[in-house]
């Protein structure tokens, strides 16, 4: 990459003091927990924002979408100014409708500026699964064959092999649309982690008629269930899914299935989260080998909503990164093993940036003995913070969901949480940082795109017209809003509404669609 390139301390923020690396900090195999006394003896003062700061800046690459200078700004300015800032530029004039091809970005001093897309890095070629559906080919496709319970896998196939008549047709895409067809046309495909049930079926719903109707015919949502369902959970949901043909049966139990024993860091007293770590890796191999040419692949928690509207021209305007990863960055360091709390890939020293997670991985807090007592992350062989995308959504391009899906020390990294130690080292909580995990390990540099400004949860508030404007974790939707998380009670309506520019602050509908309402005499929830 010609120009003055990415400047790899942009976003992160440095002491006045500067840095004082001592030596380069040690990184052990993926897996493996790092020596805390190796790393004592590197830095003996544990001052390791001052000992490793630098070298840390240097390794991880972060693009910091937002300036305090244009804090009105939204992120696909802020994108376009941070690529110029870096010596790139689009090449079109860039349009929040998304209007018009999309021609990505160039080089300066590189002529017309013509660089490749990642779409097109390697040429559109005929897919293997040419004349299969998305949905088949999830069928088909064995992402992940440990732990697997019984699977009505006939009744699936059966229900995959005579896609609907319209499929391919109107004004949207479906998961049951031809996969080449997919693979040669697509933007961005997000997978959508759901559960059967009827706090599932109702976020489905709400998004479908909320966010996901905007998707249009170059982006497409699939929720994620697993294949290894009971047979009265498939029951109540192959109509659903023939219905609306957005619904991607992945081969992947769904980790509660998998993981069955207490936790050890509740004392054995209760089951752990159960998020759908293993679902959503087979989701990240399923994209990788069914759809290599598609620029962008994401993940979304259901409980998210998504303004399409300004992420694909965000997309194409950083197309002309080819390993980026797109989300809020946050920073912490990672346990692979965590034998005192039975976690694999635990969490400590979180931080907001490098350098407050740095002086955070030196200390404990707490005192000893006590249940909220946090050892410092040396003492526990975590290794050196890294940046990570918050889990409520993220986006890989092309080749750096190649790496994750594909790298063969990933792939056993996941074979091992569904083996024989599942139990006793369970993954089933902090996905989002283990995903971080593993991108701190690929050969080629990833570009981390912080877009942490506009992804937010949902609150209302009686100054929203002012407080959705600002840069609180808490806050109304607005139009600039990106990703709007913690819509686990409801909320998708007046998200979706606030999406758009002319949509004016409404506290009381605000508040009104905030809430999943269960009638006392009926006994069934709906959506209030």
């Amino acid at each position: 990459m010609r120009g003055r390139g990415l400047d790899q301390h942009r976003g992160v923020r440095k002491r006045r003091g500067g840095w004082r690396d001592v030596t380069a900090p040690p990184f052990p195999p993926l897996g493996l927990n790092a020596n805390g006394t190796e790393l004592r003896t590197l830095c003996a003062s544990r001052k390791y924002q001052q000992c490793f700061g630098r070298a840390l800046a240097r390794r991880y690459s972060v693009l910091n979408v937002y300036s305090a200078r244009a804090p009105n700004a939204s992120a696909l300015e802020g994108a376009a100014r941070e690529l110029r800032h870096h010596g790139l530029h689009p090449r079109s004039r860039l349009s929040e409708q998304g209007a018009g091809p999309a021609r990505g970005c160039g080089v300066d001093g590189d002529g017309d500026g013509a660089a490749p897309l990642v779409g097109e890095l390697k040429p559109r070629h005929r897919s293997p699964w040419s004349g299969s559906s998305l949905a088949a080919a999830a069928l088909r496709f064995n992402a992940s064959a440990t732990a697997q319970p019984a699977s009505d896998l006939a009744a699936l196939l059966a229900f995959t092999a005579k896609p609907p008549a319209d499929a391919g047709a109107g004004s949207s895409r479906r998961c049951d649309d031809d996969a080449a067809t997919l693979n040669h046309e697509l933007q961005l495909l997000l997978g959508v982690p759901s559960q059967p049930g009827p706090i599932g079926k109702l976020r489905r719903q709400a998004a479908r008629a909320g966010w996901m109707a905007a998707l249009g015919r170059s982006a497409l949502a699939c929720f994620l269930v697993s294949a290894y369902l009971r047979a009265d959970e498939l029951d109540a949901l192959l109509p659903e899914a023939k219905q609306y043909g957005d619904v991607l049966f992945v081969q992947a139990a769904e980790t509660g299935t998998i993981i069955r024993a207490r936790t050890r860091y509740s004392n054995f007293t209760k089951r752990g989260r159960g998020m759908p770590t293993f679902k959503q890796y087979a989701f990240f191999q399923l994209a990788a080998a069914v759809l290599p040419s598609v620029p962008f692949v994401g993940k979304v928690d259901d409980d998210t909503a998504v303004n399409v509207r300004l992420l694909l021209p965000l997309l194409r305007a950083l197309r002309c990164l080819p390993h980026a990863f797109i989300g809020a960055i946050n920073w912490a360091a990672v346990v692979p093993r965590a034998t005192w709390s039975g976690v694999r890939a635990d969490r400590c020293g979180f931080g907001w940036d490098l350098d407050a997670s740095l002086s955070n991985y030196g200390q404990s807090y707490g005192q000893r003995g006590t249940k909220s007592f946090q050892p410092a992350c040396d003492d526990v062989g975590a290794v050196l913070p890294l940046p990570y995308a918050t889990g409520a959504g993220y986006v890989f391009s092309a080749r750096a969901l190649q790496y994750v899906a594909t790298d063969a020390d990933v792939v056993r990294w996941v074979a091992e949480a569904g083996g024989v130690e599942r139990e006793s080292l369970q993954w089933q909580k902090f996905e989002d940082t283990t995903t971080g995990y593993w991108l701190s390990y690929s050969p080629q540099p990833i570009t981390y795109v912080n877009i942490g400004r506009w992804v937010h949860d949902f609150a209302c508030h009686p100054e929203g017209a002012r407080v959705r404007e600002g840069g609180a974790l808490y806050r109304p939707p607005a139009a600039h809003s990106l990703l709007v998380h913690n819509l686990k009670r409801g909320g998708f309506a007046y998200s979706s509404d606030a999406f758009s520019p002319t949509t004016a602050y409404d506290h009381q509908r605000c508040t009104r669609d905030s809430l999943w309402r269960k009638p006392a005499a009926e006994g069934r929830w709906r959506l209030g």
